[in-house]
Order: C-alpha cells, then structure tokens, then sequence
C-alpha cells in the first residue's frame, strides 16, 4: 500500500493463477472466493462527513477483469468453432454468466470486506 495525502493506494494485489493457491480465497464473504485478486488496482480516499465520522470512497481499477473475461471469451470462441450447434450456445452462455456474475459481485464483496474489517466492536456496557 502507498500511503498518500487523504487515502491509500494499492501498489501490488495478490495474482495467484493456480486454484490451490490460498490467495485467491476468503473466510471473510458468503462466496469463499478472494474479490481483491480479479481487481488491477483498489485506491481509497478519506474524508471528514456529517457527525464527526470519517466517508471512505473506493475506486476500483477493473482492468485486470477484463483482462480474463478478453481471455475466456476468446477461448470460447475458439472452441465454438468446431463445437456444434447447442454446445456453442451453451459455452458462450455459461461463460457470459460467469464474467457478468464477476462484474457485479466483486464490488460489493469487496465493499463488504472493507466494512467488516473497519467495524469496530461496540464497548461493553457499564451498569
């Protein structure tokens, strides 16, 4: 991470390509799988909102998403070619689920993991 003047910056994001790779997966979501690792880049910047509390703002560079999702589209391209009728439409369906599926749930799985790793137990109670 680099710190700078009102956030932080990521400078390098776990990339683990083979499935045994222990980085590529999570307790933390209801889905087991690591969100940060299909992401090139995740900056967030702080600010002083209503009440006194802090706003975090995260922006998230995708570019490595579409890197894979470049990858697996042509892959299926290249096997619908000698594939036959149905097989091609049933390829192309389940990989364009699975990229539209990666596109939607990966921010809010990683909003989820920045708002249980910032939550802050409450104090106990005093009688």
């Amino acid at each position: 991470m680099e710190r700078r003047p009102g956030g932080l910056r990521s400078t390098r994001i776990a990339f683990p390509i083979l499935g045994t790779d222990r980085r590529g997966y999570t307790r933390r979501n209801w889905v087991g799988i690591n969100p940060f690792v299909s992401l090139s880049g995740i900056e967030a910047t702080f600010s002083r909102g209503p009440h006194g509390r802090t706003d975090i703002a995260l922006r998230l560079d995708r570019t490595r998403s579409l890197g894979w999702g470049a990858y697996f589209l042509s892959i299926a391209g290249l096997i619908a070619v000698v594939a036959p009728w149905p097989a091609r439409l049933i390829l192309v369906t389940i990989i364009s689920l699975f990229l539209l599926g990666n596109w939607f749930m990966v921010p809010r799985l990683v909003r989820a993991e920045v708002q249980a790793c910032l939550a802050v137990p409450s104090a106990p109670r005093t009688s």
